[in-house]
């Protein structure tokens, strides 16, 4: 038997993440998946330098990319960002196409605060009957943000479940496991889903145990939120008074001694050995953003045409610029009973990256037709397991971004030798360059708001283990 016969044979389960940052639940998850599942191998893709709420990522990455190699992930893929600073439903559109593309995944784990499959798979169901798009374009014109017109939608369909349906539609993993198994019927794809409990504290939470009335702990397996929060209190919060670009190493090395517990050891070593690469500086951020919507507004442009905009949302965005004085902040402004924290959040991120709503429309519609993703950049592996890059076959792999346009040219070659109908090959090969374009673009712009400390992208290398 063929070494790549013997490949195909080992079992491969996929986790989408952001690892913002990695922390004990994401290795207790890669842990109960060797036990439950006895995987030969663990796929992850994770959200690049943007993650999906909107926003900078802690750290950039490589970093995260080299944390999850280390604590038992063998391969790490990035999200292209146009996917991964999405909504849910292309946020999770966009990940599983990728691990479908990558042709040797044979399950999907996510976690979730439901920690069954029944119900979920019944709701996945639901959200695509043919009405669904119908009935909740005519909620939103009522006035209801999406999520509460989702939920009348949901519970309407399920009037003797309302209360558990409410409950479960609350948590935000829930929502993401959902829309995967969605993903994966649209895909027709033959990965099999599988839900962990969540053990940990909730996505969104940022309390901390009391032990006595002054004192701070952290609970067993906080969250991201929580630990980002314990680190830096100001990080999540609407102003950032702390230059984090300017905090002295052993400042860092103190602050991380206060999670030490929460963090795996390798997480802890590695973040020591880089302090300049955390956390991403917000302030930076805010200055951007502000000259992005000032230089907007002054050329009359409608900011209607980028992602996640609309109409009235960049009317609301100009009448408020004035009152601008941080990211988070203008968020909690603008923010309505229809318009989300996270939704603006969301906006003001794709604003700033310039990610057009035709673009991403065109590339989700990409996706649904060709059943595939258009790339694979890969970030970390372990390089025992590199022999199953092989079986990558319907899409290019991105090792290098130096190398990257003789990679794409090649490919265009292979598709144009497997006599790809003309049309198809050129949406195929324009979609590609041009959300790699998007890549670029998010890396370069974090890069600068990490002060130009991580990595270039035309000279970053792949981590192995």
């Amino acid at each position: 038997m063929s070494l790549k016969k013997e490949i195909l044979t080992l079992k491969t389960v996929g986790i989408v993440a952001e690892y913002n940052p990695f922390h004990n639940g994401h290795k207790y998850q890669i842990e109960q998946i060797r036990k439950q599942t006895n995987t030969d191998n663990i796929v992850i893709v994770m959200s690049g330098n943007f993650v999906q709420r909107g926003g900078l990522a802690w750290t950039d990455k490589y970093l995260r990319a080299q944390m999850a190699i280390k604590c038992g992930a063998d391969f790490v893929f990035e999200i292209p960002s146009v996917f991964a600073c999405a909504s849910a439903p292309n946020f999770a559109l966009g990940s599983v196409a990728l691990l479908d593309s990558l042709g040797f995944v044979d399950e999907i784990c996510f976690g979730s605060e439901e920690g069954s499959l029944e119900l979920i798979n019944k709701i996945a169901l639901t959200l695509n009957d043919e009405n669904y798009f119908d009935v909740i374009d005519k909620y939103l014109k009522s006035g209801l943000s999406f999520p509460a017109a989702r939920e009348k939608f949901i519970t309407a369909m399920f009037p003797n479940e309302k209360e558990t349906i409410t409950k479960l539609l609350k948590q935000p993993n829930n929502i993401l496991a959902i829309e995967y198994i969605k993903a994966l019927n649209s895909l027709k794809s033959r990965i099999k889903p599988i839900t962990i409990k969540r053990m940990d504290a909730g996505y969104h939470s940022t309390s901390l145990d009391t032990n006595d009335g002054n004192s701070i702990s952290l609970s067993p397996l906080s969250s991201a939120s929580a630990i980002r929060s314990a680190f830096l209190p100001a990080f999540d919060n609407k102003t950032n008074n702390d230059n984090c670009l300017t905090m002295s190493h052993q400042t860092k090395q103190q602050k991380l001694e206060n999670i030490y517990s929460h963090l795996p050891e390798a997480v802890y070593e590695t973040l020591s050995d880089n302090p300049d690469r955390f956390p991403a500086n917000n302030m930076l951020l805010n200055d951007m953003m502000y000259y992005k919507l000032l230089s907007l507004k002054s050329c009359g442009c409608t900011l209607d045409i980028f992602s996640d905009v609309s109409s009235d949302l960049s009317e609301r965005i100009y009448n408020k610029l004035s009152e601008f004085k941080d990211f988070e902040s203008f968020a909690d402004i603008l923010k309505t009973k229809q318009y989300t924290h996270t939704r603006i959040t969301r906006a003001l991120t794709h604003i700033l990256l310039d990610m057009k709503d035709s673009d991403v429309k065109n590339f989700a519609s990409s996706l649904c037709t060709e059943k595939k993703i258009m790339y694979a950049r890969l970030l970390g592996m372990n390089k025992k397991k590199s022999q199953l890059l092989r079986n990558i076959t319907d899409i290019p792999v991105i090792t290098k971004v130096a190398n990257a346009s003789r990679t794409f040219e090649k490919f265009s070659d292979l598709l144009f030798d497997d006599n790809v109908p003309l049309k198809n090959h050129n949406t195929f090969t324009d979609n590609l360059n041009k959300v790699f374009k998007y890549d670029i673009f998010a890396s370069e712009l974090y890069r600068h708001c990490m002060n130009n400390k991580i990595p270039d992208e035309y000279r970053a290398g792949i981590y192995m283990q």
